[in-house]
């Protein structure tokens, strides 16, 4: 294992930098994220010759509230779950406080002469004619909706089959499905919007399948899950490097994202086939008026066969790592270029391309997403420092502030909630954690896909204490 962390770019930023530069060189800015901390670091933008005149913040919560503060408008939604406000609250707060958003937009941007550079998707009504890379939210929460990805996965690329059911019923149709997918074990999943594996279910007889209405029903395959993410411009789509989804299943039988893997090797065929099949979803997509990043989760057979199983119309989370690899100092400048590569020349998107592909190549990195489920109601978890832990994997508390003879370094970024209170059952993002691939498949082999997460998250308690 290489046991070092390097907090240098992997590769020369000065190409994509260029590019950046010469899209927002001398362009009024308005820059919309999750929290204020995303928005303010969109503020580098200026650094390449932008003038960010204001920032929007929406933020997930628990019931609708806005405020304003000079060229800073916070709004909160009312969905507490991040899962559940990527695919829809975000787009819904804007939505439900577009008098205040239109106004607010007015006021920094009385012009309307602005460009909107938005983490996720925004209902085009709140813009009042403004320029921005996002696709419109209406267009991609249609998409978001599994049966509607399902059925334009079906026409563009090999997916697994699958079979429309009443989870109601499911006592009825078990014996049937199974025979027909050839499955004893099928993955159910909740027809309409959800996120993050939250509404999906591994079964292995009728009574674990769950109280849903409509559900979409597919045999369970056994493979290396995969994701990879696709930027769709007016005429082309350019396709990043493909990495290996970190995966655990909680007690209900739901696999989740936990992070992925990047830098692995992949077969000539296999990338060529990949990149195949992304633009023909990139194809799709812009047909339908989509524009900016769009990710694919699929199961990798064999490296000549794949299986895609969902589609993502916004950027994810395989994104963060290609920041962490091209500039660790911050995420921000290769984020904000995946976010507006769309609408970049041709020659300066492939540029982008070409610095992430080189830089996943040159250091695997493994990025562990780390969340847990609040047990009592009240203030998110204190948090460790960011820096430099460090994790072995045969000691009871897997995370330390102290080197040992047997331990690896791992970098951790904490992530400030901006939730004031938590309740019962709400999802928590606390950070992430970067480190060598084969740390985090020690931990999968010796806790098993059901446990070493939550191991990994109880061992942050014991840093906080050791920290001085």
């Amino acid at each position: 294992m290489v046991k070092s962390l390097s907090s240098e770019p992997s590769v020369s930023e000065q190409d994509w930098r260029s590019a950046a530069q010469e899209f927002a060189a001398g362009r009024s800015l308005v820059v919309i994220g999750l929290n204020q901390n995303q928005t303010a670091a969109f503020a580098s933008l200026s650094g390449l010759g932008g003038q960010v005149v204001g920032s929007l913040a929406v933020t997930p919560g628990g019931g609708m509230t806005s405020s304003a503060l000079g060229s800073r408008l916070n709004i909160t939604s009312a969905t507490p779950s991040i899962l559940d406000h990527t695919v829809r609250g975000f787009a819904q707060a804007l939505s439900t406080s577009a008098c205040g958003a239109r106004n607010f937009l007015d006021k920094v941007d009385p012009t309307r002469s602005a460009l909107v550079v938005s983490y996720l998707p925004v209902p085009y009504s709140v813009l009042n004619g403004r320029e921005t890379t996002s696709p419109d939210s209406a267009l991609t929460m249609h998409l978001e909706s599994k049966s509607v990805a399902k059925d334009l996965l079906d026409l563009a690329v090999p997916a697994l089959p699958s079979l429309r059911l009443d989870a109601q019923a499911a006592e009825d149709w078990w014996e049937t499905a199974t025979a027909q997918l050839g499955s004893d074990r099928l993955v159910v999943q909740d027809a309409g919007l959800s996120s993050g594996g939250s509404a999906t279910y591994i079964c292995s007889r009728a009574e674990q399948v769950p109280a849903l209405d409509e559900v979409l029903v597919a045999p369970y395959a056994t493979g290396r899950p995969c994701s990879v993410m696709g930027i769709v411009s007016a005429g082309s789509t350019l396709v990043l490097p493909a990495a290996r989804q970190i995966i655990a299943v909680d007690d209900k039988n739901r696999p989740s994202y936990q992070g992925n893997i990047t830098g692995e090797a992949w077969s000539e065929e296999s990338r060529a086939g990949i990149e195949a099949e992304v633009k023909a979803v990139g194809g799709v997509l812009a047909k339908q008026g989509f524009v900016g990043p769009f990710g694919l989760d699929f199961i990798e057979l064999t490296p000549k066969d794949r299986r895609y199983i969902d589609l993502n119309p916004r950027i994810i989370g395989l994104a963060v790592s290609f920041a962490q690899l091209l500039w660790p100092r911050t995420e921000t400048p290769p984020m904000a270029a995946m976010l507006t590569a769309g609408s970049w020349g041709s020659e300066a998107r492939e540029e982008l391309g070409r610095a992430i592909h080189e830089a996943a190549i040159r250091r695997p990195l493994a990025r562990v997403w780390l969340t847990s489920t609040a047990r009592a109601t009240g203030p998110p978890r204190e948090l460790p420092r960011a820096g430099t832990l460090y994790l072995d994997p045969n000691q009871p508390q897997l995370l330390s502030a102290a080197a040992t003879s047997t331990s690896f370094p791992v970098l951790w970024q904490p992530l400030a909630s901006e939730n004031s209170t938590l309740n019962v059952g709400d999802l928590a993002v606390l950070g992430s954690l970067y480190c060598d691939p084969p740390v985090i498949d020690s931990l999968i082999k010796k806790f098993g896909l059901n446990d070493w997460m939550s191991k990994l998250t109880e061992s942050l308690e014991s840093v906080l204490r050791t920290q001085p």
